[in-house]
């Protein structure tokens, strides 16, 4: 079968909560989506989250929406990448809000509660049936030994994301899209993934 007949198979799943499609998507865009949020999060002092709850939050949405019917407008890939960058800085923008209130006095810090996900009626597992933690694999069938290596030594979450969007196949005007950035920007991370993949080359047991 061919890489685009398997990519649409793979978002008509997520259009209809497919569980093992669910599954697929955690594993392979958490640690993207966690560095997206780390990005949007940028100095603000967080107190009762950080990205990788917000990463989960997406994932446990992305489900509850399939489950309501409610991603039948999702037609490929790109697509529902973008619904996933746009629901984390959603998410993130949301945060830091709610955190700014509660300074003020505005609300109760509800902390990780806000992303723990409802019972769902009808005979479907839930979403925490996912594995989406912090000690998970995550993208890991993207995510080579040595990739992970190029990706601990990358000086910013730009780079890490840019780079781990490339290993999905996205062009630099889909990533610049997707992170808010110019193409400029883009270009100009991969020349830092460029060096610093070719000093892994020539220097592989170097710190990072």
């Amino acid at each position: 079968m061919s890489s685009g007949a398997n990519s649409s198979r793979f978002v008509d799943g997520i259009r209809h909560g497919d569980p093992a499609a669910i599954q697929v998507l955690c594993d392979r865009y958490y640690e993207l989506l966690a560095n997206v949020a780390r990005q949007k999060f940028g100095g603000f002092p967080l107190r009762v989250t950080d990205e990788y709850a917000v990463a989960n939050g997406v994932f446990q949405e992305i489900y509850e929406r399939a489950v309501r019917g409610d991603l039948e407008e999702i037609a490929d890939r790109q697509e529902l990448m973008a619904l996933l960058v746009r629901l984390t800085k959603d998410r993130v923008i949301d945060e830091m809000r709610r955190q700014m209130a509660d300074k003020r006095g505005g609300g109760r810090t509800r902390g990780d509660s806000v992303f723990v996900s409802p019972q769902h009626d009808g005979g479907h597992a839930g979403f925490d049936n996912f594995r989406a933690t912090i000690d998970s694999p995550s993208a890991r069938e993207i995510v080579r030994e040595n990739l992970k290596q190029i990706l601990d030594r990358l000086p910013d979450e730009t780079c890490r994301s840019v780079l781990l969007l490339r290993c999905e196949g996205y062009t630099n005007a889909d990533i610049a899209d997707l992170l808010d950035v110019s193409v400029a920007t883009v270009e100009r991370k991969r020349r830092r993934i460029r060096d610093v993949m070719a000093d892994l080359a020539s220097n592989p047991s170097a710190d990072s």
